[in-house]
């Protein structure tokens, strides 16, 4: 990548990867084999021809091919609300949009005055931002719950936020299934750890939210105390009084039902804090009728323009029947109630055995009405994040990038591609089924353990790097049997075969 455009402190504008991404499709011959506005609405196998057919919307035509590789991710469609909102005769954006230069036309019309942002991930921060640099006056509206995101500055330690948190350092904190047989995991946080051991592990997390959460200074305004997210540990109201005592005893990153980010604007938390254009509430809203806003709490806020800032869900409608369904490992419906019922029991093993070998997960706290036995998503079944565990076309045809949410996403996300066109290829055989279904259920476990986020998608935000081998993860272009990108949790190997070179 260029470094034309990259600000001093490592702030990358969006040109600067618009023209990254063109250079590298053209540097790779893919121009021409990428279909631009293209939407694929269904997918079909033939087991005769032993084919997948993508049918498209808008369009008679159909795709062949014989592998498919979906690498939608886990946010692909916004996530708006049910709101009723018929007779409101402002306009309603998504924050998606606002990268669309007709939209931001809309926004800068002057005869939008008063805008209300719905949201408090790291997307509603930077949509404040963006309007703040227009002059509008913001009603920011956060629902009751779990908080807004823990928005990070954008260097701890005088190291960038994101080279940090992409370092095995961070895993080493972590404990995590994907590398249970280390001597470090097992001496820090194994089932024979001591309890100095794992109160270090705590004190690092409370240490982590207070150098994570102080520059915000969340204490000396209204509207800041608004915008103190929901942490594990935290059992303190947040005073006008310096709190960075409090933070440290306090509250833990470690468990967190909020987001995460990076304050890629720094200077907004000023404007914040001065009040003049920005007011913070926490309310729900009921609906929307004329030029005003109504919320479950009886108030309302008039406004000229609503924008969205509601977060993403995960679409996978195009597997809706057939064999895409149940057999992709990511059904939204249920199997048959005898694969529901081996699927239960392998989930209660493995929730005792991660208990088991990382006892500190024992603790996971109550947050926002998240428990570590709340029921779990039933999304997502797939070996490695990558493969289904039940393939009944024989072959193996399809594998999935990208359905894991991480804070090493480039990484993680190449490293997937390669894994999954190995696989495709006959390079490297999948394990026994009994094996890959044993592996994921231990892995969804410690997920929905470890993340009380984990409860909607696959999360794993410091646990990619492995420990115990850095050669292991030097170069995501590395695969082999014994030193795989995810560490086996169990005893065995990656698979019989890796790709050469």
């Amino acid at each position: 990548m260029s470094p034309e455009g990259i600000q001093s402190d490592g702030r990358i504008p969006g040109s600067s990867v618009h023209r990254y991404l063109d250079e590298y499709a053209t540097k790779f011959d893919l121009q021409r084999r990428i279909r631009l506005g293209c939407t694929v609405k269904s997918t079909e196998w033939n087991h005769e021809l032993k084919t997948w057919s993508l049918g498209l919307v808008g369009s008679d035509e159909t795709l062949s091919c014989d592998k498919l590789i979906v690498a939608t991710g886990l946010t692909s469609k916004p996530s708006l609300p049910a709101v009723p909102h018929d007779t409101y005769h402002g306009e309603i954006l998504h924050a998606k949009s606002l990268g669309h230069p007709n939209f931001v036309q809309k926004i800068q019309d002057p005869t939008v005055e008063r805008v209300l942002v719905y949201g408090g991930s790291k997307s509603a921060f930077d949509t404040v931002h963006m309007l703040l640099q227009m002059g509008k006056q913001i009603d920011w509206v956060i629902r009751p719950g779990n908080g807004p995101s823990v928005m990070s500055p954008l260097s701890i330690f005088g190291t960038r936020t994101f080279r940090l948190s992409n370092t095995r350092f961070m895993g080493l904190f972590s404990p995590t299934a994907y590398d249970l047989d280390s001597r470090w995991h097992k001496a820090v946080h194994g089932p024979n750890s001591t309890n100095i051991a794992r109160s270090g592990v705590k004190y690092f997390w409370k240490v982590m939210a207070y150098l994570t959460m102080r520059p915000a200074q969340y204490e000396i305004s209204e509207n800041g105390r608004r915008l103190f997210p929901q942490l594990g540990l935290m059992r303190y109201v947040l005073m006008r009084s310096p709190p960075s005592l409090l933070l440290m005893v306090s509250c833990s990153l470690f468990w967190s039902s909020a987001t995460l980010g990076v304050m890629t604007h720094p200077e907004l938390w000023n404007e914040i804090h001065r009040n003049s254009l920005i007011t913070v509430s926490r309310k729900e809203i009921r609906n929307m009728s004329q030029d005003t806003v109504h919320f479950t709490d009886g108030s309302h806020h008039r406004t000229d323009m609503v924008i969205l800032a509601t977060g993403w869900q995960a679409d996978h409608s195009i597997f809706a029947g057939g064999d895409g369904a149940a057999s992709s490992g990511i059904s939204s419906q249920p199997h048959d109630t005898e694969t529901e019922n081996r699927w239960t029991m392998l989930e209660q093993t493995a929730e005792r055995e991660i208990i088991m070998k990382l006892p500190l997960l024992q603790e996971t706290p109550t947050i926002a009405g998240k428990t570590q036995s709340s029921p779990s998503n039933i999304l997502y079944r797939l070996y490695r994040h990558i493969v289904p565990i039940m393939d009944p076309r024989d072959i193996p045809s399809i594998a999935f990038v990208g359905m894991l949410r991480t804070t090493g996403a480039p990484l993680v996300f190449e490293a997937q591609a390669l894994w999954a066109v190995a696989y495709l290829t006959g390079k490297i055989k999948s394990p026994p089924e009994q094996e890959m279904r044993s592996h994921t259920a231990l892995i969804n476990a410690w997920i929905k353990r470890r993340y009380l986020c984990g409860l909607k998608v696959p999360f794993a935000l410091f646990d990619f790097m492995s420990v115990s081998s850095p050669s292991c993860c030097t170069s995501a272009v590395k695969i082999t049997n014994d030193k795989p990108v995810y560490r086996r949790p169990l005893s065995g190997s990656w698979g019989e075969q890796s790709p050469k070179g």
